[in-house]
């Protein structure tokens, strides 16, 4: 069993607040398991931030009834759930947060009311042409 970790900056619209967890890496090299388990959900998706960091999300955090959002300031709409932000490396692979960026974001980060009615969830087909 691994005991490499990965920190990240977590990002709690239900507690209105941020902490720093360490996430376990298992033994096929992934935070998934862990990842999904820190912010309670069963489905991920991956939002790039910017070309160090991204930010994990529960995948279904839109269709919950009790959920809550958070605003980054380099995303453009509030973010549903619970949010994991990690850093990347030039192979794309996960790698513990940046201690400036992290502390940037615990300045910046918005939390939504409770009463804020949520982003309706959309699908939309672009053409490259």
């Amino acid at each position: 069993m691994s005991s490499k970790t990965y920190t990240a900056l977590m990002v709690d619209p239900f507690d209105q607040s941020t902490s720093t967890v360490d996430l376990a890496v298992d033994e096929y090299g992934s935070i998934l398991g862990s990842s999904k388990a820190v912010i309670d959900c069963g489905t991920i998706d991956i939002i790039t931030l910017n070309d160090k960091h991204m930010a994990i999300v529960d995948d279904e955090g839109l269709l919950r009834n009790d959920t809550r959002y958070s605003k980054l300031a380099e995303y453009p709409q509030p973010l549903a759930g619970k949010l994991l932000i990690l850093g990347y490396d030039e192979d794309g692979e996960s790698c513990s947060i940046d201690n400036d960026y992290a502390e940037e974001l615990r300045n910046t980060t918005r939390f939504m009311s409770e009463d804020f009615e949520g982003v309706e969830p959309t699908f939309e087909i672009r053409s490259w042409s």
